[in-house]
């Protein structure tokens, strides 16, 4: 374990100027009705170098519960997931206690978000030990590598080799600079909001009872108390027409009882899945009993998620550790990773693992303790493991002999017997993409 570092030493990482970002002038957020045609312009302008109409869009696509849900869950994947530190096989304490920091999840959060949003442009603060501050990204001119105070000023700072900032985008496609993931989802997000606004005026007019009062042509009085009595008697349409007078209603029977609405709405999330996680079945509900299927849209999530951490992986170890090991921090020769046990088994499938372990090999319980948190009893006892119960001894079979005591630690005295057993666990070990198969599939 490496030594900690005095905090007398860790406050000596001084900041060498001040913070652009506290001089940026942000505008509030233009909440416009979106449609199509928007869509289209703030992506010629995008096109053209200005993203501020197409960020301002994406701020009001992200109210979509459904968008937002899948983003969440590939963020979190990142956030929640177990990333460690480790030089020559040994922690670091200070760079745990920064992995603590809230601001280092926020770091996190928003190297995904680079993903969806196209960029992210960092500007580090090291005056309070370490802190990753994100540009406004209506800000940010990535053509030109520069930040700006205005988003409508043309000139402003660049952060190109600047040691202070870092910019995080995912890779080029053709050449051209990616506007993000949320770019694929808008269509449909936009259509489902119109969908939605037509649904509800479906459901206004066909869904409530339609009232038809008559009064004599010839008593505009009673023209008037039968238009206040049926204004009064409640919030569904209504009429008021001479008795010598008819009305008709004409149904369109081909959208039934709005199933045409629920069918565009189903569509749309489909698509907005279908390009942020890659699958449905993980947040919609699929077909009942399909549990070979919702098997592989979660390994193509798994896959995403996988492909995920590789990502930030790259930006910590290439882009975030020589900052860090500049500013005096302890990483030298280091490296982030996230753990492959994190990457394959959650806690509820490695408890299953390490039960049927212990009827094969022996294990510290000391391992128990910490992995899954269980505090050791203050007696100085132990987890037991193995220990058969006497009262529950086989009784001897008749025409076979007594079994000689083997040393179960001693795998050559017994090595067909070990191997049996090894091969039964793992028939029953938890699958994943290599191919283990989960007990809740026999």
């Amino acid at each position: 374990m490496a030594t900690r570092k005095p905090a007398e030493e860790i406050k000596k990482r001084k900041y060498q100027s001040p913070l652009n970002i506290t001089k940026v002038s942000v505008k509030t957020l233009n909440r416009q009705s979106q449609d199509i045609g928007t869509w289209r312009t703030a992506l010629r302008n995008a096109d053209n170098g200005r993203r501020q109409l197409l960020y301002n869009l994406y701020e009001d696509i992200l109210l979509d519960p459904v968008l937002s849900d899948a983003i969440d869950k590939r963020i979190e994947a990142i956030t929640s997931a177990d990333l460690i530190f480790s030089v020559n096989d040994q922690e670091v304490d200070d760079i745990n206690d920064l992995m603590e920091r809230e601001e280092w999840e926020q770091m996190l959060n928003e190297i995904m978000l680079a993903k969806f949003w196209g960029i992210t442009v960092f500007e580090f603060d090291f005056s309070k030990l370490f802190t990753a501050n994100s540009w406004p990204r209506t800000h940010i001119r990535p053509e030109k590598g520069i930040v700006l105070l205005n988003e409508n000023d043309e000139t402003g700072i660049s952060y190109v080799d600047d040691p202070f900032f870092l910019e995080v985008k995912p890779r080029k496609t053709k050449g051209r600079e990616g506007f993000g993931l949320i770019l694929k989802a808008c269509p449909y997000a936009i259509y489902k909001r119109g969908n939605f606004g037509d649904w509800a005026q479906f459901a206004e007019i066909f869904g409530m009872p339609f009232r038809t009062g008559k009064y004599n042509s010839h008593d505009e009085a009673a023209r008037i108390q039968l238009e206040q009595a049926l204004d009064q008697a409640g919030s569904a349409a209504y009429a008021v027409i001479p008795k010598d007078s008819d009305i008709d209603f004409l149904s369109n029977n081909s959208t039934g009882d709005g199933q045409l609405y629920d069918k565009l709405r189903k569509a749309c999330n489909e698509e907005i899945l279908y390009g942020i996680l890659g699958q449905t079945m993980t947040t919609v509900q699929g077909d009942k009993g399909a549990r070979s299927l919702g098997d592989v849209h979660m390994e193509v999530q798994q896959s995403k998620h996988l492909n995920d951490r590789r990502f930030v992986a790259r930006i910590l170890n290439n882009e975030i550790l020589p900052r860090l090991e500049a500013r005096g921090f302890p990483v030298k020769g280091g490296k982030f990773a996230f753990p492959e046990i994190g990457e394959t088994l959650s806690l509820k499938e490695r408890i299953t693992v390490d039960s049927q372990l212990t009827k094969i090999v022996q294990m510290d319980p000391d391992y128990f303790y910490e992995t899954y948190g269980v505090p050791k009893p203050k007696d100085g006892g132990g987890l037991v493991i193995n220990k058969p119960d006497p009262t529950q001894a086989e009784p001897p079979q008749p025409g076979k002999g007594k079994k000689p005591k083997t040393d179960k630690a001693n795998l050559a005295d017994m090595p067909e017997s070990f191997w049996t057993k090894l091969a039964d666990f793992f028939s029953f070990a938890p699958r994943d993409e290599r191919g283990w198969q989960s007990p809740h599939e026999l």
